[in-house]
């Protein structure tokens, strides 16, 4: 049977402490090959002890190295650690095993070893919130990528996680997380480069070679040190591949004529036929791009004689179309209007409406009068993406 024993060399002593709990409970390790299992047979011993001794290096027990003499006998090593098992019946002697593996220069005494995972997560930690505030990406708009989601949590709960390794340091729970922190580390980061891959989806064909990539590396990699770790991740990226396959962006390039109106036809957007009667066009966009936290249509229209452009954003709760409203609200100078949640720029040519969560900011080349701004509420919020 297989039981949990990642720690930590610098965590010797409660290495021990684990392994004489499991050995109270009728276990005894038998071997320490797995990455994160050791594994045991049921016993009835009840002298059964271990002595874990932080190591520097595995030739400091060299072939001809015998514990018998003291007591015990070599279990394996891991995670720079010798781990010794007391033999049957006899009579132990850690003090003269510690002094022969001393002589050897092979104990490691070094105890700053403990904050080495703490040290690498407060630079990821770091990393992080340069990221978020350094990158006018990630400082605006973040609720548009998965990417930018991504850095917004990983800072706090790499934040989060550095304090809770350091409020429980001194404990045996402590040297349990700190054991685990570099996995969650590399597993959160490469979450978050999995769940990045959604931005890409408009491009198919690299969307597709990254996903499978990933998955196949991941699985490759650590297929021989944790088969259901390097399953588990080739399954997520499995599911990212879905998602992406399933719900692709529509990323329109520019075009004459209205050959995008069909395409734009159901999304909360505007045409120049709403303000005037159709006219030829002499070009067209049209753009999605979000998350499940906000999706936002950008539509434009430009003829002879006018332009006009919409972006609308359709946000999962209020929250988020609060950020999206003060976001737009500082460019430029807003005043209010007599209709609900309705603003309008100092020239009269843009206006900024919301509706529960649906928020719009319309550009028009002409000034905007209250009628028409009434007639745009009705328009986009009664369309439904």
């Amino acid at each position: 049977m297989k039981r949990y024993l990642y720690l930590f060399s610098s965590d010797s002593k409660h290495m021990e402490r684990r392994l004489d709990a499991l050995a109270r409970k009728g276990l005894e390790l038998i071997a320490v090959e797995r990455v994160f299992t050791g594994e045991f047979k049921k016993s009835s011993r009840q002298d059964l002890s271990y002595a874990a001794i932080p190591m520097k290096h595995a030739a400091a027990l060299p072939p001809h190295f015998d514990p018998l003499p003291y007591g015990y006998e070599l279990v394996g090593g891991y995670n720079n650690m010798a781990l010794f098992k007391a033999l049957p019946c006899a009579k132990l002697d850690r003090e003269r095993l510690e002094k022969q593996i001393f002589c050897n220069e092979g104990i490691q005494t070094n105890s700053m070893m403990r904050f080495g995972p703490l040290i690498a997560l407060l630079i990821v930690t770091v990393f992080f919130f340069l990221l978020s505030t350094v990158i006018p990406f990630y400082q605006r708009g973040w609720y548009l990528s998965y990417s930018g989601i991504c850095v917004h949590l990983l800072r706090w709960f790499f934040t989060g996680l550095l304090g809770v390794n350091l409020i429980l340091l001194p404990s045996y729970l402590g040297a349990w997380l700190r054991g685990l922190t570099p996995w969650i580390t590399s597993a959160s980061i490469l979450a978050g480069v999995l769940l990045g891959l959604l931005d890409l989806r408009q491009d198919q064909g690299v969307f597709l070679l990254l996903a499978v990539g990933i998955a196949i590396a991941c699985l490759l990699g650590l297929w021989r040190l944790c088969k259901g770790i390097g399953a588990g991740i080739a399954a997520f990226s499995a599911l990212i591949l879905v998602l992406g396959l399933m719900f692709p962006q529509i990323d329109a390039e520019q075009m004459s004529g209205t050959g995008l109106r069909s395409m734009a036809a159901k999304a909360p957007v505007l045409t120049l036929a709403s303000f005037r009667p159709d006219e030829p066009l002499e070009g067209s966009e049209y753009q999605t791009r979000g998350t499940l936290l906000a999706k936002r249509y950008s539509y434009t229209e430009v003829s002879a004689e006018a332009s006009l452009s919409t972006e609308t954003y359709c946000c999962a709760d209020r929250w988020i179309s609060n950020l999206v409203v003060a976001e737009l609200k500082e460019y430029g100078r807003w005043q209010e209007t007599e209709l609900e949640e309705t603003w309008i720029s100092a020239s009269g040519k843009t206006a900024l409406l919301r509706a529960g969560t649906e928020v719009s900011l319309v550009s028009y080349s002409e000034y905007m009068d209250l009628e028409q701004l009434s007639m745009l509420r009705e328009t986009l919020f009664s369309t439904t993406p």
